[in-house]
């Protein structure tokens, strides 16, 4: 769970609500930075999965990566956030 879509950001297409920063961290690190992406989406309401997006702010770290779901509308609702994500890599 990423938490609040409105935790940060003020709605407008310079600044896109958004969730904090929550920090994915793998079960053993990778060789190199992983390639990471995912799905963010309001359990409950379908329509927001199509709204919003997940950035996977790739760290010089083989070991976590921060997740942060962006809101692609103008849509206020303060929603509560949920993520899928996939990290691909080598692990030795």
């Amino acid at each position: 769970a990423l938490g609040s879509i409105k935790a940060a950001g003020t709605g407008t297409r310079a600044d896109p609500f958004r969730t904090a920063a929550t920090t994915w961290t793998f079960p053993a690190a990778f060789i190199a930075a992983p390639a990471v992406t995912g799905d963010a989406w309001n359990a409950t309401t379908v329509a927001t999965r199509i709204a919003c997006s997940l950035n996977a702010q790739v760290a010089p770290t083989t070991t976590a990566v921060p997740l942060i779901a962006f809101r692609n509308t103008d849509d206020a609702t303060d929603d509560s956030m949920t993520a899928m994500a996939l990290a691909v890599g080598l692990w030795i």
